[in-house]
């Protein structure tokens, strides 16, 4: 007699000679799905903190690069649109900002403005890297992406403000877009350990700067870390809140009331803190080379020194024993004389000798012979 097993939907379903209940089940899972009803699968809730941030940031970043290839020609304007709003939605699924203020949620407002931050930085960063080394070719390399990214955002702000792509106007996004690029790449110079990739090249040291560098307090070090922070704090907020202005301008937006301000604001705040807190780890690595320049600086003046020590002190030695040849020679020369002088009184007195024996013994001789001679005249 043939055994059914019982489906959900109260359909039923014979078991096969030889299977298992188990098995039957497994076989109409797969031959009748539409008998079991469907799982309801929990879509992932957007979350809050860095990484999410920084995904979302990258989809967004995604949609308003369309939106650039749309106003520029290269992309359909209708599917730029329709793109952008679908990498909108994909962004808000990923991430969503916290509600808490920076009061309330500190880290977690921190790790957000971060994560929203750094994909807009990487791609200036990364272009004055590898570029030229100098400060216009930094700057220009930093600043032509920059130009790019403000483009693409600008057309997003219009986007989001109810407008169609085809309505923006592309003119005035790329001449906002110019200025804050400019801004941009002014605020990054004003980074410590982001700086230098730009060109911004450091003071040469004299020795008594490297050596007041490396004999500072730790109250002097403080205060050089509160001063970096404190400037780069001020012109990152600045800059952020001018960007916001010129982005609300090219977007026919108010830029005066409430909401305009509350932005600039908001933006100030912002950049002051991602400022803030980038520059103390940036500095941090300046300082360390600085340290290593004014190290590498006084071992040579000290090796310049020592060896101009070393040429004078050989110099001196010759000197003096030139010196004391001149006084020798003379004086040597006169020996000389004087020991010839006395030689030839030596010989002539032997010569002067010689002859008186040599007369002497002609005489004898001669007069033995001569004087008879003499005597018989």
């Amino acid at each position: 007699m043939a055994k059914y097993l019982t489906l959900p939907d109260g359909n039923s379903v014979t078991i096969r000679e030889g299977e298992t209940p188990a098995q039957t089940l497994a076989r109409a899972q797969r031959d009748f799905p539409n008998s079991f009803p469907k799982v309801q699968t929990q879509e992932a809730q957007p979350e809050t903190g860095l990484f999410p941030a920084m995904r979302g940031t990258f989809e967004e970043m995604k949609g308003q690069t369309a939106l650039a290839a749309g106003k520029t020609g290269i992309m359909d304007l209708a599917a730029a649109e329709k793109y952008y709003k679908k990498q909108q939605e994909e962004a808000r699924k990923i991430y969503k900002p916290t509600e808490e203020s920076f009061a309330e949620a500190p880290f977690t407002k921190f790790k957000e403005l971060v994560g929203t931050s750094l994909p807009y930085m990487v791609a200036p960063v990364a272009a004055a890297a590898v570029a030229p080394t100098g400060l216009v070719a930094g700057a220009l390399a930093a600043g032509v992406p920059s130009v790019a990214q403000f483009f693409a955002t600008n057309l997003g702000r219009n986007v989001d403000e109810g407008k169609s792509l085809a309505e923006t106007s592309g003119t005035q996004a790329a001449l906002a877009a110019i200025p804050q690029a400019a801004l941009d790449v002014i605020g990054l110079r004003f980074i410590p350990g982001i700086r230098k990739i730009l060109g911004v090249a450091g003071k040469e040291l004299t020795e008594a700067e490297a050596q007041a560098l490396l004999s500072q307090t730790l109250r002097q070090k403080a205060a050089d870390y509160a001063k970096a922070t404190g400037k780069t704090m001020g012109v990152e907020g600045l800059t952020e809140s001018a960007q916001q202005i010129f982005e609300r301008a090219q977007a026919g937006l108010k830029l005066t009331d409430p909401q305009a301000r509350s932005e600039y604001f908001d933006s100030f705040i912002g950049g002051a803190i991602l400022g803030g807190t980038l520059a103390p780890a940036g500095r941090f690595v300046e300082r360390g080379g600085e340290k290593s320049r004014a190290e590498a600086f006084l071992l040579k003046s000290d090796l310049e020194r020592s060896k101009t020590e070393y040429e004078a002190e050989q110099a001196a030695r010759k000197q003096a024993a030139a010196e004391k040849a001149a006084l020798e020679k003379p004086q040597g020369e006169a020996n000389i004389r004087c020991c010839h002088k006395h030689s030839c009184k030596r010989t002539r007195l032997r010569w002067l000798q010689k002859l008186t024996s040599l007369l002497k013994a002609c005489r004898e001789w001669i007069q033995p012979r001569f004087l008879p001679l003499q005597n018989k005249s």
